[in-house]
């Protein structure tokens, strides 16, 4: 009767821990996921890349006489690479685990290539997007808009939680140019295909 009871204890416990039961994160739309993860990239390669001067110490920029120029293609070129690697290595992979044939992901990626062309492919285009970002950042603040800065460190006014916004707004653009064009190719070709068919069959 003692074993019985022991065993009966057992399968409640395994009920209780169901290891296919599902979570609540899982719950979240991948959509909402990938969103946090670009801005948390975007984010960490401003911080890691410009505000702790973790490579280049911006500190020691006063005492010393720096074309602005240079400088600039400086700061764009550091983030541009920080979130290529970011991408690469966090992100992307996060991307493709998440999609299937219910949830297609990869079309929140700008690309979805393989090997060394996924890099190059990425470092140009948050090279691209950088850019931007630094523009916009420029004409908000000519009309007079700052943003917060709780790092109380001020470099050309970037800070890790506006460029995270800003890159969600210019990614989220680019990759949506993406799936239109896409889109339309995809209905073009299937229209040929469709269309050359019918005339094999006449």
């Amino acid at each position: 009767m003692a074993k019985k009871k022991v065993q009966d204890e057992s399968i409640d416990n395994i009920n209780e821990y169901n290891p296919y039961e599902v979570d609540k994160l899982s719950k979240i739309p991948s959509v909402v996921k990938i969103i946090f993860l670009k801005y948390w990239a975007a984010a960490a390669a401003v911080f890691f890349m410009v505000i702790s001067n973790f490579i280049v110490d911006f500190s020691l920029i006063d005492e010393v006489e720096v074309d602005n120029y240079k400088l600039d293609f400086v700061v764009i070129l550091l983030i541009a690479v920080g979130m290529a690697v970011l991408f690469i290595a966090a992100i992307c992979p996060v991307v493709k685990l998440m999609n299937n044939r219910r949830n297609p992901t990869l079309k929140y990626n700008i690309f979805n290539l393989g090997g060394i062309w996924n890099l190059l492919f990425y470092l140009v285009y948050m090279f691209i997007v950088s850019f931007i970002i630094y523009m916009l950042y420029a004409f908000t603040y000519s009309i007079g808009w700052r943003f917060l800065n709780l790092f109380n460190e001020v470099n050309y006014g970037i800070d890790p939680f506006s460029y995270g916004l800003f890159f969600l707004v210019v990614d989220g653009i680019f990759v949506l140019i993406k799936n239109i064009v896409l889109y339309i190719y995809q209905r073009v070709y299937y229209a040929k295909r469709i269309k050359k068919g019918a005339e094999v069959l006449v």
